[in-house]
């Protein structure tokens, strides 16, 4: 876990993992002109349990970012969207989401025989 700086434009079509472990521990790739983005953005969560809805990482800075089809994967990717930022220069952000309905339905219906009674 760490900082890894591009000086110069940095492009991307295959796959950059970055590691989360918490808010303050997490990898970060600086870049210092443009960061085309294309490809897999492995996450790969180390951390407790899962990290609380509405939680932002800050993992790409550049001057300019493009994202050209990026898509989350990993064990956990589920758990993480992905939303620019802009500020001094752009920030890709990963921020936790709230499970998609169809899990929470699944969930509820597997729960479901716990609680029918017997007659």
């Amino acid at each position: 876990i760490g900082t890894i700086t591009v000086n110069g434009d940095y492009g991307q079509t295959g796959t950059l993992e970055i590691e989360i472990a918490d808010l303050f521990n997490h990898d970060i790739l600086a870049v210092g002109g443009t960061a085309t983005l294309g490809g897999d953005l492995w996450i790969d969560w180390q951390g407790p349990g899962r990290p609380a809805y509405g939680t932002v990482f800050d993992v790409i800075t550049a001057p300019t970012i493009i994202d050209n089809g990026l898509t989350i994967t990993g064990d956990f990717s589920g758990w993480f969207g992905l939303r620019m930022a802009e500020g001094e220069g752009m920030v890709l952000q990963v921020i936790t989401t709230i499970p998609e309905p169809a899990s929470m339905i699944l969930l509820a219906a597997g729960l479901l025989p716990l609680f029918h009674r017997r007659r």
